[in-house]
């Protein structure tokens, strides 16, 4: 009768001394970890191609680090084999970490495939340019929120994913690539989980309030390199035409949530409307922010300030699709003919709760909103466009698809319909 209890009270002092080990042990880890990831300088041996402030018919930006401050040189040309110096610079990075080098690449043909690498001896990468006309059928890949806080997260996972498809045109991402933007380590994480695709596959971004554009100081600034201000001093927001589709990439991103007027300025709004109207012989327009307007988000299903101040706009010019992040959920809807995409799982830390309206709410706040799919799964989409749809599919970091529709347009400029 004895031997139970000394047993117990064995196990009970086992399992004290291993709480114990474990809050001893784990701030040192944690610790460590932290101390690896702040001394983290940027990889040389990569450039991020992207299209901010291009015309990807005929430009690209391309960015790169040397891990002093140094000239380098960028070399492209259409084969491999003939690649010719197109510039030398040397530009300085503020911290004295690493030298952050960028060039606008300009005058290159439509429809073009290109290779490119620097005087650093990193790999030959390659992009392609946007085709001369419309109609070729093309597809992208989308995800937003991609920031880790410090090692945790999903995007590596994300990024092998993006890797493995053969040929998109480009990577979308809505916004908060990094969790501080004024933390050069947070961008030298980002480029290294982004190994499996960058070498191949443009990167289309729009600014999220993690990427702090506010701040002077904010990295975006030096890789991006948005080039063309407006009258409050800055401009990220940006579009082009890719085939048949015209992209819109705007900048919602700071201030508070129900603070529209911190979040989207006259002048983007008069330029939103100019260019989607500019882009009405497109079959499709499709219009990324950061912001939400619907989201699964535990504190409603929908962001008042959006709803009313962005969405008549959107609804004047028939945009086909709207894509967002910021809530760490997935979340589409179709809402008066546009399909609204809410894609916050793309590999930070995911929300754990889902908010599901009853239909009496939905009547009562936005009536005519219809929740098409809802998940908390880090995933990639992938939109396929040809002459006359636009497919959206989802799928998992287990390779599982669980979601898609397909959008059809039978006249230019006009709405879309779920035909699937």
């Amino acid at each position: 009768m004895t031997a139970a209890p000394q047993k117990q009270k064995k196990r009970r002092f086992l399992k004290v001394m291993l709480c114990i080990l474990i809050m001893i042990t784990t701030p040192a880890l944690i610790a460590v970890k932290l101390g690896i990831f702040l001394s983290r300088a940027p990889p040389t041996d990569l450039v991020l191609v992207n299209f901010t402030s291009c015309d990807p018919k005929t430009e690209a930006m391309l960015s790169w680090n040397s891990a002093t401050d140094t000239q380098t040189e960028l070399w492209i040309g259409t084969s491999s084999n003939n690649l010719t110096a197109y510039t030398t610079i040397n530009n300085s990075d503020a911290t004295g970490i690493a030298t952050i080098h960028r060039v606008h690449v300009r005058n290159l043909t439509a429809g073009q495939k290109y290779y490119y690498k620097t005087s650093l001896n990193g790999p030959i990468g390659s992009f392609s340019t946007a085709p001369a006309i419309a109609g070729s059928s093309f597809h992208a890949l989308l995800v937003s929120d991609t920031q880790h806080f410090y090692f945790n997260g999903y995007y590596e996972r994300i990024a092998q994913m993006v890797g493995k498809d053969p040929n998109p045109a480009f990577f979308m991402i809505a916004g908060d690539l990094v969790d501080e933007g004024t933390l050069l380590e947070g961008w030298s994480h980002f480029l290294e989980k982004s190994r499996p695709w960058i070498s191949k596959t443009p990167l289309v971004p729009v600014a999220g309030n993690h990427e702090e554009i506010q701040e002077p100081d904010s990295y975006y600034w030096d890789y991006m390199g948005p080039e063309e201000v407006d009258s409050f001093g800055n401009r990220t927001y940006y579009a082009f035409n890719w085939s048949n589709a015209l992209f819109v990439c705007m900048e919602i991103a700071n201030g508070e949530h129900e603070d529209m007027s911190s979040l989207l300025q006259a002048d983007q709004l008069l330029w939103l409307q100019t260019t989607l109207a500019n882009g009405m012989s497109q079959e499709f327009r499709v219009v990324m922010f950061h912001r939400p307007v619907f989201s699964p988000m535990s504190h409603g299903i929908f962001y008042q300030s959006t709803l009313t101040t962005l969405v008549p706009t959107l609804e004047a010019y028939n945009v086909s699709l709207v894509i967002y992040g910021h809530d760490h959920v997935y979340g589409r809807y179709r809402y008066n003919n546009i399909t609204y995409l809410c894609h916050g799982c793309g590999g930070g830390l995911n929300n754990q709760l889902i908010y599901i309206p009853s239909q009496e709410e939905i009547d009562q706040n936005v009536p005519g909103l219809v929740i098409q799919r809802l998940s908390l799964v880090p995933a990639v989409t992938k939109l396929d466009f040809s002459n006359t749809t636009l497919t959206i599919t989802t799928t998992s970091i287990d390779n599982l698809q669980f979601d898609s529709t397909t959008l059809e347009v039978s006249t230019p400029g006009h709405l879309t319909r779920e035909v699937s």
